[in-house]
């Protein structure tokens, strides 16, 4: 309601997993719009060792 009182363009929801998450996706295209598919994401590593600390962390946390 905040875009739309704005006269925003476009709002972007973020992301949609009609697989992992089919109730939400379904909301989210409830309001119509374009689907936008991007390509996935990489990580490019300069630092391996620093990169291994960071994922363990990151699953532990």
């Amino acid at each position: 309601q905040e875009a739309k009182s704005r006269s925003f363009g476009y709002y972007d929801f973020g992301g949609v997993d009609a697989e992992k998450w089919p109730g939400l996706s379904r909301f989210k295209q409830g309001f119509g719009g374009m689907l936008f598919e991007y390509p996935p994401v990489i990580d490019i590593v300069y630092r391996p060792f620093m990169y291994a600390v960071y994922n363990t962390a990151r699953k532990i946390l």
